[in-house]
């Protein structure tokens, strides 16, 4: 009999199995997860990239981070915490000199490079969601704070690519909401989605 979970038991599920991980196994995906990332022509067509930068057992992004500055071939955006439900994102061109660590212990721009809304051309950018939980319908669970759907809110036009350890891939994401914002690519170390 399967037992259904609301959001609050899968964001507790999924933590624990991503504390289960160990630092070799997270490296080993994220550099599996980060080069299907970089094959997918849409991704590579895009010339401005919003990243997260990870923390605790995300995927790891700070590599893909480094590698596409020194590209130099897409403008590389990160965010920033500024409120309740805020977050603005700064372009950075020196990952080791640029960011400090912000809230949650999360290294955040320290820059003043700070891109205004109506700078945001949607159709060119490209952003990375983290998140606790995805399904194939292309849900995600984010980890509650609301920062992401708030800023794709007004972005919604951008590509939305979700990275994550195949195990965060789940039959359904639970108690979905009109304001949850849907990911255009899920990609895994195992498996991609995509609905475009």
């Amino acid at each position: 009999m399967e037992i259904k979970e609301n959001k609050s038991q899968v964001r507790s599920r999924m933590r624990a199995l991503k504390k289960s991980m160990t630092a070799a196994q997270i490296e080993e995906n994220s550099r599996t997860i980060c080069e299907r990332l970089r094959r997918i022509p849409q991704y590579s067509e895009k010339d401005r990239l919003f990243i997260y930068v990870n923390y605790n057992q995300e995927v790891a992004t700070i590599p893909l981070i480094k590698a596409e500055i020194a590209l130099g071939a897409k403008e590389v955006l990160v965010p920033k915490v500024c409120g309740e439900r805020s977050m603005h994102f700064y372009a950075i061109r020196d990952f080791d000199n640029e960011l400090t660590p912000g809230a949650y212990g999360i290294p955040e721009p320290s820059g003043l490079n700070y891109i205004n809304d109506d700078e945001i051309n949607d159709e060119n950018s490209v952003i990375i969601l983290p998140g606790l939980a995805f399904d194939e319908e292309f849900n995600r669970i984010g980890y509650g704070g609301g920062y992401y759907d708030t800023f794709l809110q007004k972005h919604d036009k951008m590509l939305k690519i979700a990275v994550c350890h195949d195990f965060q891939i789940i039959d359904k994401c639970p108690q979905m909401e009109p304001t949850d914002i849907k990911a255009d690519i899920i990609i895994s170390e195992k498996r991609v989605f995509s609905r475009i």
